[in-house]
């Protein structure tokens, strides 16, 4: 962004148009969209008509490279651009060989209504053609976040007596879901209610109902298990406990310990520092429940783990609760370029953690070093915000900020520059 608007886009054409194409972000179910960005700097670059036909070539290609390009062609048509809107009506449909449908959200938002029923009819004419194809009220819900709750299904009703696709996506949307294809069913996601009925279905579940799924031996890995560990009352954790510790087998050690993830174990125990080395991804779960203990054993761990020779950064979390002056060394040497972006994010968000439960001015070069080399936009932020906080973040920070993907990055930017009279600017 800084080198369009500053120098035009002499010799990035390509790039600028490719990121258009394929999704660029790290990980697009949680970062915000860039589509809004890169538009800006399409329409600024002259380049938003080439743009429109690099997509219209595109292939199948991911359920997110192909979201992207929807919500990049959404900003294009509102944008007057020739060729937008069509193609993104084209593009609405479903992947093969599964449920995720592209374009249903960018089509609502754009043209509200009309778009929900241009989406509903689709739905449905996929329903007639498969019955075992899954809708839910996403596209109902994208208008009554724009409109108000209640808009999508009266917009619908309104068409489905004279329009059998639409009709059917409605009946569907009142069948029941059932069982999970071939897996035990866990419990609801956040859903109608919102979190508190959530927190709510958590709550009804029994330790025994918790320790006998686990004993089952399901075949999905029950991540709603550290949701439920979070809810539950002292009681019911301890029960849990007890079991987990009478436990032999590996796969279901790392179950019982999702259930302490998020809350913490309610006292410490040796086997807990066994199974550190456990494979199966319950080695990763027992550190991040003893992240939560301040114990002088599993700082003695941390240290054994991060310090030369062999320093592994996976020990990273048990830094969190157990840190102490001078630490920060600890952490700075073992962070180093991964070319891996997931081993390399997962190491920068450790060592995030462990500074904003101990954000001490000697974690500055630390959080830089985040804030340089993390793939992901919210770890960017949050190491900005952690440098701001602590007053050390450097005039280069903000003025790259001001140039963000990221909208929380560009505020960071005028609210940082504006407290130190420094003159900032960027896109809106």
């Amino acid at each position: 962004m800084r080198h369009v608007l500053g120098h035009r886009i002499a010799g990035l054409e390509e790039v600028l148009v490719d990121a258009c194409v394929r999704c660029p972000v790290f990980d697009p179910q949680a970062e915000e969209s860039r589509a809004p960005w890169l538009v800006d700097m399409t329409r600024t670059a002259d380049l938003a008509d080439r743009a429109v036909s690099e997509i219209s070539k595109a292939g199948q290609s991911t359920f997110w490279d192909r979201d992207h390009r929807c919500s990049v062609l959404m900003h294009l048509a509102r944008q007057s651009v020739s060729g937008a809107r069509d193609l993104l009506y084209s593009l609405l449909g479903r992947l093969s060989d599964s449920d995720d449908v592209v374009g249903v959200e960018q089509i609502v938002e754009l043209d509200g209504a009309d778009g929900l029923v241009f989406v509903a009819r689709r739905l449905g004419q996929h329903l007639s053609e498969d019955a075992d194809f899954w809708v839910d009220d996403t596209p109902v819900a994208a208008l009554d976040e724009q409109t108000g709750t209640g808009t999508g299904l009266r917009a619908l009703e309104a068409v489905a007596t004279s329009d059998a696709d639409v009709a059917q996506y409605l009946e569907a949307l009142q069948r029941p879901r059932g069982e999970e294809r071939g897996h035990l069913k866990a419990p609801p996601r956040l859903g109608k209610g919102g979190a508190q009925a959530h927190e709510a279905r958590m709550k009804a579940i029994t330790p025994l109902d918790v320790i006998a799924l686990v004993r089952r031996d399901p075949k999905d890995r029950c991540f709603w298990l550290a949701g439920w560990g979070l809810h539950a009352d002292s009681a019911s954790l301890e029960t849990v406990f007890a079991a987990m510790l009478e436990e032999t087998s590996p796969s279901r050690i790392s179950r019982f310990l999702r259930v302490f993830i998020r809350r913490g174990v309610p006292r410490f125990d040796d086997a807990i520092l066994n199974w550190v080395d456990m494979d199966g991804g319950g080695g990763a779960a027992a550190v991040k429940v003893l992240a939560h203990l301040d114990e002088p054993r599993v700082r003695a761990l941390a240290l054994s783990r991060l310090t030369p020779p062999g320093s592994d950064p996976s020990a990273l979390p048990l830094l969190v609760s157990n840190f102490r002056p001078g630490d920060h060394r600890v952490v700075e040497d073992v962070l180093r370029p991964v070319d891996d972006e997931s081993t390399r994010h997962t190491i920068l968000y450790d060592a995030l953690n462990v500074f904003e439960a101990n954000p001490v001015p000697e974690a500055t070069a630390a959080l830089c070093f985040v804030y340089e080399h993390t793939p992901c936009t919210h770890c960017r932020a949050r190491a900005a915000r952690l440098l701001a906080g602590l007053a050390t973040i450097p005039t280069w920070i903000l003025e790259e900020a001001a140039f963000d993907a990221s909208k929380e990055m560009r505020k960071l930017a005028l609210s940082g520059s504006a407290s130190s009279g420094r003159p900032t600017r960027g896109p809106s």
